[in-house]
């Protein structure tokens, strides 16, 4: 998958890309006849994008194979869109990035091309008013009879907009990132993460503390109508038990010369060559703090292997500080990008 440049695009692929939440996801919101005849079990993601490089600051494509419950494999196809005024064109875009998913399947042989289902999330501020219906494009003037030669198909919209009336369902972690993805554009979100943020006093104790980093990276470059204080102040009052090492690693995130908040956007900005050192040691602490609260205590060769890191190794590690599942996992990735 390529970089992604924008916030939105990143959380929602850090949410989507678990296994079980984009089943849960797939679950609740796609339609329920379509939903009867998917083995969810079998879901997985397609590796690679099929977005040009002009609009992937736009858009965050995700494919997902999956099997129907008869053993036929499919495709659901992910289209997340996230701009603040909703696109004419997408049914376009749609078109295009499906075609390059099947002659993907053709450079692999493949006699016969699966369906794709295509979801557009949406969560902008206005409501939704573009036709889903692809010929809708066409000018057709006073030639109808050239409809039956154009191609015809329609998108599934998701609506998870703060205009939307449909609520938010799934596990309790989806609900939590899907209300923040819902609210994030309103002026009144920061006396709606309270609520939001309470919504996670059910989640389990293990997931909790990768739950919160989302949220508070998401909110610290994305909620522009909020302020680092007031963040703070509600991820404090919701986790009070984690406060003592998410806020001081979050805080030191925050005042790092140089970076914004570049370790959820994954981009560097540029700093004065003289602070390089001291914001790599930063860095370091940041990145073992985290790795220890995930993982457990950490040895003291694997300290120094993460120590020896240069800065640019040490920001690809904590970018995947949450998709780590073990001390293993760990070591086998040091080993690889060690010196």
């Amino acid at each position: 998958m390529p970089d992604i440049t924008n916030p939105h695009d990143l959380f929602i692929k850090k949410l989507l890309t678990r296994p079980m939440m984009a089943r849960d996801f797939i679950h609740h919101y796609a339609p329920p006849e379509i939903v009867a005849q998917l083995n969810l079990r079998t879901l997985e993601v397609v590796k690679g994008s099929f977005i040009h490089e002009e609009l992937q600051e736009h858009f965050s494509d995700l494919i997902f194979r999956v099997r129907f419950k008869r053993g036929d494999a499919a495709y659901i196809y992910i289209l997340v869109e996230h701009k603040s005024n909703p696109d004419a064109l997408v049914m376009w875009q749609l078109l295009r990035y499906m075609v390059r998913a099947w002659e993907q399947e053709i450079q692999n042989q493949a006699k016969r091309l699966p369906p794709i289902f295509p979801i557009i999330l949406y969560h902008g501020r206005k409501r939704w008013n573009v036709n889903l219906q692809f010929s809708l494009l066409i000018d057709f003037g006073e030639l109808e009879e050239l409809r039956p030669f154009v191609p015809e198909f329609r998108g599934f919209l998701c609506d998870i907009s703060e205009r939307s009336p449909q609520p938010i369902r799934g596990s309790v972690t989806l609900q939590v990132w899907l209300e923040l993805l819902k609210n994030i554009f309103s002026d009144e979100l920061a006396v709606k993460l309270q609520d939001i943020l309470k919504l996670a006093d059910a989640m389990p104790e293990k997931n909790r503390f990768d739950a919160l980093l989302m949220v508070i990276y998401y909110l610290a470059s994305a909620a522009r109508q909020m302020s680092k204080q007031e963040i703070s102040k509600a991820v404090e009052s919701a986790f009070p038990k984690e406060k003592e090492i998410l806020m001081p690693t979050a805080a030191e995130e925050w005042v790092k010369e140089g970076r914004e908040i570049g370790f959820l956007l994954g981009k560097e900005e540029g700093r004065e060559a003289g602070r390089l050192e001291g914001r790599q040691e930063g860095e370091i602490e940041i990145t073992l703090r985290l790795i220890q609260k995930k993982l457990g205590n950490l040895s003291a060769r694997t300290q120094s292997q993460i120590r020896a890191l240069p800065l640019t190794e040490l920001e690809r590690l904590s970018d995947m500080i949450f998709d780590l599942q073990s001390m293993k996992e760990l070591q086998n990735w040091l080993k690889e990008h060690s010196a």
